[in-house]
């Protein structure tokens, strides 16, 4: 059966991760202070960093808490791609507010959470993750919630991604504009859907998935009409490796 109609049982079987080879892609991304010129869709401002060379990963906490004997965040665990476009993860234990740098280079980063944590169960500072090679943040985690909040994602090489639906909403009733961004064939960024919100929400599923081949980048990007707009939302779909796609 072909992978743009799953049979029945199909989410609920990824969901419990009972299908060989195919992987759901949840992304969500927040914003607290949208402005008017085009931020990406997470915490922080200003657009995402995408990683140009393949590059070490630092990772640091504003607190001396989050480390490996404290009552913070302990070890985090890195999701990424290496240079080919591999699934690459990585766990890093913390040393508080310095600097810890990851054993292999990244060239692309998913997301990043706490997998071990001290008395708090969660980080007590916002945990940093920095290009070593630009000195730039790719993303972080703020404090007290463990997992980082960026809608981005790269399809892994030798998988084909299918994105089935996407949301969002704006809380501060100045008017936003959100905008799902991805690049294609001549790897080249563009506009593929565009929705306007003013102290509302939306989730929209498409009526065809949309597939995306190995290496495609995926972002949401965000504009207010007034600064100081809340923004939340991201994408949802799943990735199947490509050995498997007769199976689904």
């Amino acid at each position: 059966m072909g992978y743009s109609l799953p049979y029945k049982d199909f989410y609920r079987h990824l969901a419990q991760g009972k299908l060989s080879g195919v992987f759901s892609m949840n992304e969500f991304g927040r914003n607290q202070d949208v402005g008017e010129s085009r931020e990406t869709l997470m915490n922080g401002s200003g657009l995402y960093h995408w990683i140009e060379i393949p590059t070490y990963l630092n990772a640091s906490s504003s607190s001396s808490n989050d480390t490996i004997d404290g009552s913070g965040a302990q070890k985090i665990e890195i999701h990424g791609l290496d240079e080919d476009c591999v699934i690459l993860n990585e766990q890093v234990e913390l040393n508080g507010t310095s600097t810890v740098t990851t054993t292999n280079k990244f060239f692309r980063v998913n997301d990043f959470q706490v997998v071990q944590a001290g008395s708090g169960r969660v980080n007590d500072g916002e945990i940093s993750l920095v290009d070593a090679n630009t000195s730039d943040e790719i993303n972080n985690i703020p404090s007290g919630e463990s997992k980082s909040h960026a809608a981005v994602y790269t399809i892994p090489y030798d998988y084909t991604g299918i994105l089935v639906g996407w949301h969002g909403a704006e809380r501060s009733k100045q008017g936003v504009t959100l905008e799902l961004w991805r690049n294609g064939k001549y790897d080249v960024f563009y506009i593929d859907r565009e929705t306007v919100l003013n102290g509302t929400e939306f989730e929209r599923n498409f009526v065809v998935p949309i597939g995306m081949p190995a290496k495609v980048d995926i972002e949401i990007r965000v504009t207010a009409a007034q600064a100081g707009a809340y923004v939340t939302g991201g994408f949802v779909g799943y990735i199947i490796h490509d050995d498997k796609l007769q199976y689904y």
